[in-house]
C-alpha cells in the first residue's frame, strides 16, 4: 500500500469513527475511571527446581490444597499447578485496585481451574508484540485515565481506540491486564505500525490479533439430536430461555446465525457431528440408542436466506414446528465474515404453542438476570441449556442435553461447565457503523473433551451462580468462540500457530434493553430422582401454564 493510500484510508477510518452507533449500557457498568490505590503491576513468577514442598508428586498435591498465595509459595502453584503449570508465561497481575490475579499465557494444553489458591486464574490468548526494530514510531497514548479492565468501555472510548488505531475492526480487554486490537489481517496491523501506535493505553499493555472468530455452530450429538431440515439431524442453533415481553407475548429466545447465510461457514462443516456420530454407531454395530428426551435445539426451514424473520423453527429430529422468527436484533451482512452485522446474535420465536423451557434436573432455575458487575468481578459461572416442554399432549413431553464424548452422557444431566470472566470485546462494523459489545469467558468442563466445542451450546445460557444452588440468573447467551493455539518458536519469538489450538474463548453479545426488561418464563419438570446436593424438585409435578413463575430485572 502506498504512502498516500494509508494516508487516505486513516482519515477515512478516522472519520467513521464519530459515526459509529454505540450499543445502549447501563452507566454502572461504565465505571473506569476509578481510583487507584497502586499502579497495575505485572510479575513473572518463574518456574523452581527447590524441593522445600517435598518430591513432586507430593509438592503437586500440595499446590491443589494450599488455600492462599504468597510470596513464600507462589512458585509452588506456578510449577505445580496444573492451570498454570501447563503455560510458558505465568505472573502475577495486581489490578489497580490492589487486588492480585494470576495471569497465564501460551499454553501447551487447557487450564483446569477457575482459581490456583485464593486467586483466580486468567488466561491471556496468543497475539503479536508490536514490532519495535522494524517499526520504532510510537503512538501517543489519548487515554488519560486507567481503564479498569473488569468494566466497560464507554462510546467516548471506543472513538477514542478507533482513532489510534485506524484499521482495527474491534478490541478485546482482558481481565489479566491486556488489550488485544483485531484486525482483519496482517497487512493491516503493519501498516497501523508504520504511522505509530501507543504499546500502552489506559495503563495496559497493548498487544495485536488477527482473530479467528467461529459462530458456536458444530454440533456433535448423542441419542436423538438436532436438525437443520424436517427429520434431520444437522443442528443449526439451540433455545434460550422462554421470556414474556413488556407487551405480554411470550417468545423464546435462539441465535440468530443458525437461520441465516453465514460467509465462510459451508454445511459441510455443520454435519461433521453427524457423521462422527453414525461412525461411532456403526462401530458398535448398533443403531444410536432411543431415549424419550433431546435438547431443546432448533433448525431452520430456509437456512440460505439471509434474514431470519418469518422463517419457521422446529424441534430437531422431530417434525414438531416450534414457531416462527418474528424478530430479529440483527442486520446479517450475506458476504462479510462473521459477525459483521450481528449486534446481539439473537431471535425471537413467537406462536410457540404453549411450549416452554425447563430447567435441567439437578440444575438451577433460571429466575431473572445478573448483575454484569458481579459477573465481571469474579462472581462464579456455569454453562446450561434449558429442556424444552412440549406440552401434555406431546409423545415426548420435554427435550434435553447433548454432549460431546460417549462418556460424558450421563454426567451432563447433572453437571453444567464451570466457567470464568475473561474479558470484554468490541467489533467496530465498518459497513453499518454500529458496535457490538460481548462478554468473553472461559470453560472449565468436566469433561476435557468439551474444551474444544461447544457441542451443540450455540444460544445456551451463561448464568452466574453454582450448579448446586436453587435459582440462578441469566448472564448472557453463547453466540461465537475463538481459539487458544499452541505457541512455536520462530526466529527466538513466540507466536501462536493456529493448527494447534488448546482451547477456545466463549462469548456471548450483550442483551438488548428489551430482553432485560422481559420476563423470563418457565415450567418446572419433573425428575424421577432426587439428590440431596443438588437442588430437590418435588416429585411427579406438572405446573400449568397459569402458574408458572417468572422473575424479571437485573438482580
Amino acid at each position: 500500500m502506498s504512502e498516500t493510500t494509508a494516508k487516505t484510508k486513516r482519515v477515512k477510518t478516522m472519520t467513521l469513527a464519530k459515526g459509529y452507533r454505540y450499543p445502549e449500557i447501563p452507566e454502572a457498568l461504565l465505571d473506569h475511571r476509578y481510583e487507584q490505590s497502586q499502579h497495575a503491576e505485572y510479575r513473572v513468577v518463574a518456574f523452581t527446581t527447590s524441593t522445600a514442598w517435598g518430591p513432586g508428586s507430593v509438592a503437586a498435591s500440595r499446590a491443589q490444597v494450599e488455600p492462599t498465595v504468597t510470596r513464600d509459595n507462589e512458585q509452588l502453584f506456578r510449577t505445580y499447578h496444573p492451570s498454570l503449570s501447563c503455560a510458558m508465561t505465568v505472573g502475577i497481575f495486581t489490578e489497580g485496585s490492589g487486588r492480585a490475579i494470576w495471569y497465564a499465557e501460551h499454553f501447551q494444553s487447557a487450564p483446569t481451574h477457575t482459581h490456583a489458591g485464593d486467586l483466580e486464574v486468567h488466561v491471556v490468548p496468543g497475539a503479536y508484540p508490536i514490532d519495535t526494530l522494524h517499526y520504532p514510531l510510537a503512538g501517543r497514548d489519548t487515554i488519560h485515565y486507567a481503564i479498569n479492565p473488569r468494566r466497560l468501555l464507554s462510546s467516548e472510548d471506543i472513538h477514542q481506540f478507533a482513532d489510534m488505531f485506524p484499521r482495527a475492526i474491534g478490541l478485546q480487554i482482558f481481565i489479566a491486564g491486556r488489550i488485544h486490537v483485531l484486525y482483519q489481517d496482517r497487512t493491516y496491523v503493519e501498516a497501523d505500525w508504520r504511522e505509530g501506535v501507543p504499546q500502552q493505553v489506559g495503563g495496559l499493555a497493548v498487544q495485536f490479533s488477527v482473530p479467528s472468530i467461529i459462530p458456536s455452530q458444530a454440533e456433535l450429538t448423542y441419542r436423538q439430536g438436532v436438525a437443520a431440515k424436517k427429520d434431520s439431524r444437522i443442528a443449526t442453533g439451540c433455545l434460550g430461555v422462554s421470556l414474556r415481553l413488556p407487551d405480554g407475548e411470550v417468545v423464546a429466545t435462539t441465535v440468530t446465525h443458525g437461520f441465516v447465510h453465514l460467509p465462510g461457514v459451508g454445511y459441510l462443516s455443520r454435519a461433521v457431528g453427524l457423521f462422527d456420530k453414525l461412525k461411532k454407531s456403526l462401530l458398535r454395530l448398533r443403531w444410536p440408542p432411543q431415549q424419550e428426551s433431546l435438547t431443546g435445539h432448533v433448525r431452520s426451514s430456509d437456512p440460505a436466506g439471509n434474514s431470519p424473520v418469518g422463517k419457521e423453527v422446529w424441534v430437531a429430529a422431530t417434525n414438531c414446528r416450534l414457531g416462527t422468527i418474528g424478530h430479529t436484533f440483527d442486520r446479517p451482512s450475506r458476504y462479510l465474515p462473521y459477525p459483521h452485522g450481528y449486534g446481539h446474535d439473537l431471535s425471537l420465536v413467537s406462536d410457540c404453542l404453549g411450549r416452554t423451557l425447563v430447567p435441567q434436573p439437578y440444575l438451577p432455575t433460571v429466575d431473572g438476570w445478573a448483575d454484569m458487575r458481579k459477573v465481571l468481578d469474579g462472581g462464579p459461572l456455569f454453562l446450561t441449556a434449558q429442556l424444552l416442554h412440549l406440552g401434555p399432549h406431546a409423545t415426548n413431553k420435554s427435550v434435553f442435553g447433548t454432549v460431546t464424548g460417549e462418556e460424558a452422557q450421563e454426567a451432563i444431566l447433572t453437571e453444567a461447565d464451570d466457567a470464568m470472566a475473561e474479558g470484554h470485546q468490541y467489533f467496530f462494523d465498518r459497513e453499518t457503523l454500529d458496535v457490538s459489545v460481548a462478554l468473553l469467558w472461559r470453560v472449565v468442563p468436566k469433561d476435557q473433551t468439551r474444551n474444544m466445542t461447544v457441542s451443540g451450546f450455540s444460544g445456551s445460557v451463561l448464568c452466574l451462580g453454582r450448579p448446586s444452588d436453587r435459582t440462578a440468573k441469566a448472564v448472557v447467551f453463547q453466540n461465537f468462540e475463538f481459539p487458544v493455539c499452541i505457541p512455536r518458536i520462530e526466529g527466538g519469538r513466540i507466536v501462536e500457530s493456529h493448527d494447534m489450538p488448546t482451547f477456545n474463548i466463549k462469548a456471548g453479545f450483550l442483551l438488548p434493553k428489551e430482553i432485560l426488561e422481559s420476563e423470563i418464563v418457565y415450567t418446572e419438570r419433573s425428575v424421577s430422582q432426587r439428590l440431596s446436593s443438588f437442588p430437590a424438585r418435588q416429585l411427579g409435578r406438572e405446573v400449568s401454564a397459569e402458574s408458572r413463575r417468572s422473575v424479571s430485572g437485573p438482580q
